[in-house]
C-alpha cells in the first residue's frame, strides 16, 4: 500500500512506501479518502486554507484571499446598519475539498435573519477559477446591500488603472467628499492592480466602488453585487471567473555565491552567520522561500538545504576574511528592464558614501565598453542599517520583522538594466561596511520608492498653537509639592516590616512611595537643569526617582580589573541625588544595567566581546564576571558624595537597590550559545561533585 501525507495548503504529496508489513484497520478509511482526495469537516474544527491553482486560497468560512488580499461576503442592514461580514463567527456549515475544488455548505447569519449558503470555486487553470455563490431565505430578509467585498491601495494603482469593462476609474490623491461612491449597474469585466500582479473578474454583477479616505482609512473598496442585492432577498447567487496574472519576475540563483548563513550561535568566532553578533542580533527571524515585495517575487533561500548558506556576505573591517568581490555566473540569460537586490548593511558609513558596486555583464551585440554596466551601491541612498529599516531615495521595505534585539529589515534596490540577457552579476565591496546581500530578480516591472514629503503643521481648523510648557505653577492646585516630607532620609533608612515599607528612626507608620524613572543622559544635565527637574518632579507628587542605566558605556572608566564611574560623571550623579534628596525625593537605581564589557575586560575570556545580556549572567558563572561587578559596586558605594557629604552607603535617601536589571537567569542564561555552553559544564561538574 502507499501513504499520502495531506500538507498544510491541503494539496497531496506522495511519500515513500510504508516499509512496516502491519495495516491498522483504524488508518483504513482515512487512507481511502487521501487517496481519493476528498475532504470533508465541520468549519468549527478545522482552521486551515485550501489552495486553488497557485494563487486563490479559501477558508473554511467561504472567505478567499488572491495575492494575499482578501475577499469577503459582507451584507449591510437597512440605513446602513448592523453590517455582517462572512467569517467563523457567523458562517456555520461543512466544507468538501478535492484537489481541484472547494465547497461550502451552510448558512450566514445577519443581523435580521439567516441564509442558506451554497459557495463553491473550482480550479479551471493555475491562474483560473470558477467562483459560485448562493443565498436562500424563503420569507426574505431586507438588506441594503449584499456583496463580495474586497479592498486595495491606491498605490497599487501605479501597476495599471483599475478598469470596468472600457470604463478606466480612479479616485483623485485626496478624498473628493462630494464624489466617494461611483456605481456601474451591468458590469461584465473588472481588472484590477494587487501587489504582485492583475486580478481580472468576470461575469454580470454590480459594481460599487468607495473611497474610505472618507472614513480616515487609506484603502478603496470594491463590493461586487450579486443578481439581487438589495431590498427583501429570498434568493440570490452569483457566478464569476476569476483570473490572477502575476507580474513577470526572473529570480536570479546566488546559491553559489553564498557565504554565511542567517543564523548565529557564537558571537565573534569568525565562523557565525550574518553579522557574527549572536543569536541576538542575528537574521534568523527571516523565514525562507518566496517573498512578494510591490510586485516584484524573490527568493529566500534556505540554509539547510544550501550548507548552511543563505546569503552573500562582503569584505569589511569586522570581517576581513569575507570576499572583496564576488561573480555569478547566470546560465539562463533573463531578460528585463530592472535588476532589483534585495540587501542590507551593518554599522553602515556616513550617508552618501559609496559602499560597493554592482557590475552586470550583458549578452549584447553593442559594442564592448556598453556590455557591461555597473552602479554604485551608495549608504543610505541604495542601502542602509539592517536595523529599524526606512524607505530610501531608492530603495524600498523589502522584509522587516525581528530579532531578539530590534525591528530589522532588508531593502529592495532598483537598477535600469537596458533589456538585454544578463550573463553575470559581480559584487565588489569597498570594504567600509558590513555588506549583506540576499536575494537579487530581473523584472519588467518598475518600482518606484515613495518620495518622501515635507509636513507642515500651521494654526487653524484641525490644529491648534500649544505654549511650551514651563512648569508647575508653585504654589497652584496643581503643586503637589506641599506633599513633600524633605529632606529625604530625615527619618533614617528604609526598613521593610512585614507587608510595608517604614523608616528605622519613624517606626510604625508605613511608607509608601510614587515615582518615575530616568534613563541615560538624563542622569548627567548641569544643575541648573537637574534643579528643575527635581522641582517639577517634587510637584508632581513623586517623592521616589530610579536612577536606571546610568551605567551606559560613555560613562564607565576601568583599568587594571578596577571599574568606576568616570569622575565627570560621578559628580553629576552625585548632584542628581543631592537635588533630589532636599526636595524630598527618595533614590532607587540599578547596580548593573547596560554598560558594556570590552573584550579582554574579563580575564575568564580574555578574547571574547561580551555583551551585557551575557554578563548578567556571568555573574553567577564567572570568578572574574563576579569580581568586575563586585568593582564597580564598591567604588560606586564607598564613594563619597561632595554635596552630601556622605558614602553612597551612608546615604538614607537612597531607599532600594536593585542588583541586576532584568536579571533572571532563565532568561539571560539561555539567550547565546556561549553562556548556555557554561551553565551546562558548570551543572555538570556540580552534579560529579553532588553525587
Amino acid at each position: 500500500h502507499m501513504d499520502y501525507n495531506i500538507i498544510k495548503n491541503h494539496r497531496f504529496k506522495k511519500i515513500k512506501k510504508n516499509k512496516s508489513k502491519q495495516f491498522h484497520k483504524t488508518r483504513l478509511l482515512p487512507k481511502i479518502l487521501l487517496f481519493l482526495g476528498v475532504f470533508t469537516s465541520a468549519i468549527s474544527g478545522f482552521g486551515e486554507e485550501y489552495l486553488l491553482g497557485n494563487f486563490f486560497r479559501f477558508s473554511s468560512d467561504g472567505t478567499f484571499k488572491v495575492d494575499g488580499q482578501k475577499i469577503v461576503l459582507t451584507c449591510w442592514g437597512p440605513k446602513w446598519k448592523n453590517i455582517r461580514r462572512q467569517s467563523k463567527k457567523t458562517v456555520t456549515g461543512t466544507v468538501e475539498c478535492t484537489q481541484k475544488r472547494f465547497a461550502l455548505n451552510g448558512l450566514f447569519q445577519v443581523n435580521n435573519g439567516t441564509f442558506k449558503l451554497k459557495e463553491s470555486a473550482e480550479e479551471l487553470a493555475p491562474n483560473r477559477i470558477r467562483y459560485r455563490l448562493a443565498l436562500d431565505n424563503p420569507n426574505g430578509i431586507t438588506v441594503k446591500q449584499l456583496a463580495l467585498e474586497f479592498k486595495i491601495n491606491p498605490s497599487w494603482t501605479s501597476l495599471c488603472p483599475p478598469r470596468a469593462d472600457s470604463w478606466k476609474f480612479a479616485f483623485g490623491k485626496k478624498c473628493d467628499p462630494k464624489h466617494w461612491v461611483k456605481t456601474k449597474n451591468k458590469t461584465r469585466m473588472l481588472t484590477l492592480p494587487l501587489p504582485g500582479g492583475t486580478l481580472t473578474i468576470k461575469g454580470n454583477f454590480s459594481l460599487w466602488l468607495q473611497d474610505e479616505r472618507f472614513f480616515g482609512k487609506k484603502t478603496w473598496s470594491f463590493r461586487i453585487g450579486c443578481a439581487h442585492s438589495k431590498g427583501v432577498i429570498t434568493q440570490t447567487a452569483l457566478e464569476l471567473e476569476l483570473t490572477f496574472t502575476p507580474i513577470k519576475s526572473t529570480k536570479i540563483d546566488l546559491r553559489s555565491a553564498f557565504n554565511l548563513a542567517f543564523a548565529d550561535k557564537i558571537e565573534d568566532d569568525s565562523k557565525g552567520g550574518w553579522t557574527d553578533q549572536g543569536s541576538t542580533n542575528d537574521m534568523s527571524c527571516l523565514p525562507s522561500g518566496k517573498l512578494m515585495c510591490k510586485g516584484i517575487q524573490l527568493e529566500i533561500a534556505d540554509p539547510s538545504k544550501n550548507k548552511n548558506s543563505a546569503c552573500i556576505g562582503m569584505y569589511n573591517r569586522r570581517q576581513p576574511n569575507l570576499p572583496r568581490d564576488i561573480t555569478v555566473k547566470i546560465t539562463n540569460l533573463p531578460k528585463g528592464r530592472y535588476l532589483y537586490v534585495l540587501h542590507a548593511l551593518a554599522w553602515p558609513p556616513k550617508k552618501g558614501t559609496l559602499v560597493g558596486e554592482i557590475s552586470c555583464a550583458l549578452d549584447s551585440s553593442e559594442a564592448v565598453e556598453k556590455q557591461t554596466v555597473t552602479f554604485p551601491v551608495v549608504a543610505g541612498k541604495d542601502v542602509a542599517d539592517f536595523w529599524m529599516p526606512k524607505v530610501l531615495s531608492n530603495a524600498v521595505i523589502g522584509w522587516k520583522g525581528t530579532n531578539k534585539s530590534s525591528p530589522v529589515g532588508l531593502y529592495m534596490t532598483r537598477f535600469d538594466l537596458t533589456g538585454e540577457p544578463l550573463k553575470s552579476i559581480r559584487f565588489t565591496s569597498k570594504g567600509i561596511s558590513n555588506w549583506l546581500i540576499v536575494a537579487a530578480t530581473i523584472s519588467d516591472h518598475r518600482v518606484t520608492p515613495k518620495a518622501s514629503q515635507t509636513v507642515t503643521i500651521s494654526p487653524g481648523k484641525r490644529w491648534i498653537k500649544l505654549k511650551p510648557y514651563s512648569g508647575t505653577k508653585p504654589g497652584s492646585i496643581l503643586d503637589f509639592s506641599i506633599l513633600a516630607d524633605s529632606p529625604a532620609g530625615k527619618h533614617g533608612f528604609v526598613r521593610v516590616n512585614k507587608d510595608h515599607f517604614e523608616f528605622s528612626d519613624r517606626p510604625g507608620p508605613p511608607v509608601r512611595f510614587y515615582g518615575t524613572n530616568i534613563v541615560y543622559w538624563t542622569h548627567y544635565m548641569d544643575k541648573e537643569t537637574t534643579d528643575n527637574m527635581a522641582r517639577e518632579l517634587a510637584a508632581t507628587g513623586y517623592n521616589l526617582l530610579r536612577l536606571h542605566m546610568f551605567d551606559f558605556k560613555q560613562a564607565i572608566f576601568h583599568k587594571n580589573g578596577e571599574v568606576k564611574l568616570k569622575p565627570d560623571y560621578q559628580d553629576k550623579l552625585d548632584y542628581l541625588i543631592y537635588a533630589m534628596k532636599q526636595r524630598g525625593i527618595y533614590i532607587t537605581l540599578d547596580v548593573f544595567g547596560t554598560r558594556g564589557i570590552s573584550k579582554g575586560e574579563l580575564s575568564d575570556y580574555p578574547h571574547s566581546k561580551i555583551n551585557l545580556k551575557d554578563f548578567k549572567a556571568l555573574i553567577f558563572a564567572s570568578k572574574s564576571a563576579m569580581h568586575n561587578y563586585k568593582s564597580f559596586a564598591r567604588n560606586l558605594f564607598n564613594h563619597v558624595n561632595d554635596y552630601t557629604k556622605l558614602a553612597w552607603k551612608e546615604e538614607p535617601a537612597i531607599a532600594s537597590v536593585s542588583f541586576i536589571n532584568e536579571g533572571t537567569l532563565f532568561s539571560s542564561a539561555v539567550r547565546s550559545k556561549f553562556v548556555f555552553d557554561i551553565y551546562n559544564k558548570k551543572f555538570e561538574a556540580y552534579l560529579k561533585d553532588n553525587k
